[in-house]
């Protein structure tokens, strides 16, 4: 993973859906095969991180309305291994604090920044939801051997210490996701947004999902490559009907 450091105009962006987005750093090291941003032949390989974005920031907030909720991580995970190093998230977190400012972030919450900073965290827990971020592949196949998930296992202690938690494990992928197992490992009060494997036939998402299927669940590959090339959802739909009454079952957008 290359590292990059870069020096930004302005700190919040807004999202198509019309969401104001600050992004520390842009970019994943996670390289999941559904990922969306893989059409973006700058996404691979590379972690930039954006220097000055904690003083682009502090000068956009003051004139910030302070009810308009600020997402955290949409092109990066905030709690990303680099965050050790930067600091940035934590950064930002302080200053949105001190302004009160009602914050989602997104995270896959597979390392130890959450527990370091648990303290910050709890702190702003009348401000904060954060949402956790599931469906990554080797934490799933690890489940499979019976092994924790260490974003379970942060979900869970954030949750404990009274800070508003959300799940997301998506997409769900015949044969390959285990739904049944990812909610009896959660805190029953977390909630689990889900959706299907929107991957169109013949692009770059499509052709990772088909290798990585092949390699690791072959027993799987001929229903997957059957939802890629027919846009066949009937595997969902069947698993959706047997969860319609469960309330912990959230489907996207989020609900705020």
């Amino acid at each position: 993973m290359k590292i990059e450091h870069i020096q930004v105009s302005h700190a919040i962006d807004y999202s198509p859906h019309h969401h104001a987005y600050i992004n520390p750093y842009n970019g994943c090291p996670m390289a999941c095969p559904f990922c969306y941003w893989l059409d973006d032949p700058e996404w691979e390989g590379r972690l930039q991180v954006r220097d000055n974005v904690v003083e682009m920031l502090r000068q956009e907030l003051v004139q910030w309305d302070k009810r308009e909720r600020i997402y955290v991580g949409s092109i990066c995970d905030p709690f990303c291994e680099e965050e050790f190093h930067s600091g940035l998230t934590r950064q930002c977190l302080e200053l949105l604090k001190e302004y009160k400012m009602p914050v989602l972030l997104t995270t896959s919450a597979t390392n130890g920044v959450i527990r370091e900073y648990l303290p910050l965290l709890t702190a702003m827990r009348e401000q904060l939801i954060i949402v956790v971020e599931l469906a990554r592949p080797p934490f799933m196949k690890a489940m499979k051997r019976g092994e924790p998930h260490p974003g379970i296992e942060n979900a869970n202690l954030l949750q404990q210490n009274g800070i508003h938690t959300w799940a997301t494990y998506a997409p769900l992928i015949p044969g390959v996701s285990d739904l049944k197992q990812v909610m009896e490992a959660l805190d029953k009060k977390i909630p689990i947004y889900v959706e299907e494997l929107l991957c169109k036939k013949r692009t770059t998402q499509a052709e990772r999902v088909e290798k990585w299927i092949k390699r690791d669940y072959p027993s799987a590959y001929a229903m997957v490559r059957e939802v890629i090339e027919a846009q066949n959802y009937t595997y969902y739909n069947d698993l959706m009907k047997e969860y319609e009454n469960n309330k912990r079952i959230m489907h996207f957008p989020f609900r705020i």
